[in-house]
């Protein structure tokens, strides 16, 4: 009794091992054919991308051959340009020139080696914004803020402008300059009036450039530099006049004869060092 009941068992185990095994198997069969599928729609859309890439190519060389040629129509033009104007007018065709150049890829990656973006927005941090607002109902409160300013524009050469809404909006350097605005407009006589106005002072500018916009910008600076240094004769160093506008000492700088807008510093020649010397 106890084999046929073993014998029972058994085959009830067997049959259901042969259903699971039979069941995953099928399981396993569409899996794989799903996958191949898949695989089969993949490559597809790889040759329709690898096609695609191929079309973008192409025209992107046609682009780059098209490019090469207006650059080097505009140079013979410059040329012809810059045989004919007078020799006062050079100097703005070749502004003229480099006003929308293209900079290229080695000064981009150039600027972002020096983080000149980040030293743009350190200078920038301290500027800040002084907003001023008097009643809208207030017409002496109103006439009393803009001769306030007005007093203040002529004594420290404040620059401020009201916006449509009333609004006074000033610039200035950093928050020392807009609490001594501030400070002036609470003192005095005439220091009662501040009661009716409200201020804020905001500061911490930062230019962010995800698209890149500004390290193009800066990359035209560059090459505005990289003009001037063509210019510069061995021995002798440009500026231009925004430079020397900012200079604190401007001995040893001259005008630039040929370039009104343009200043020459002779640079000190050091001796030769010779082979002796350490």
């Amino acid at each position: 009794m106890w084999l046929g009941i073993a014998t029972a068992v058994t085959g009830v185990l067997f049959a259901l091992a042969r259903f699971v095994t039979v069941y995953w198997l099928r399981q396993l069969r569409e899996a794989v054919l799903v996958a191949q599928h898949e695989t089969a729609h993949n490559d597809q859309r790889l040759a329709l991308l690898a096609e695609r890439q191929g079309l973008q190519v192409a025209r992107q060389r046609a682009l780059v051959r098209r490019t090469d040629e207006m650059r080097s129509i505009t140079e013979r033009q410059y040329l012809r340009l810059a045989a004919m104007l007078p020799r006062s007018l050079v100097a703005d065709l070749e502004r003229c020139r480099t006003l929308h150049a293209e900079p290229a890829v080695r000064d981009l990656r150039l600027l972002q080696d020096l983080g000149l973006l980040a030293r743009v927005n350190q200078a920038l941090d301290p500027m800040s914004l002084l907003l001023l607002r008097a009643p809208a109902d207030d017409e002496a409160a109103q006439s009393w803020l803009t001769g306030q300013l007005a007093g203040l524009a002529n004594r420290q050469a404040l620059s401020y402008r009201q916006a449509e809404d009333g609004v006074v909006v000033c610039s200035l350097p950093n928050p020392d300059s807009a609490l001594a605005v501030l400070r002036s407009l609470s003192q005095g006589e005439t220091g009662a009036g501040a009661a009716r106005v409200a201020a804020a002072v905001h500061a911490g500018m930062l230019i962010p450039d995800e698209a890149g916009e500004v390290h193009r910008l800066l990359a035209r600076s560059l090459l505005h530099a990289r003009r001037l240094l063509e210019q510069a004769a061995p021995g002798t160093a440009l500026v231009n006049r925004a430079a020397y506008r900012a200079l604190s000492r401007r001995d040893g700088l001259e005008p630039y004869e040929p370039d009104p807008r343009l200043y020459r510093f002779t640079l000190v020649a050091a001796p030769p060092i010779t082979a002796g010397e350490g």
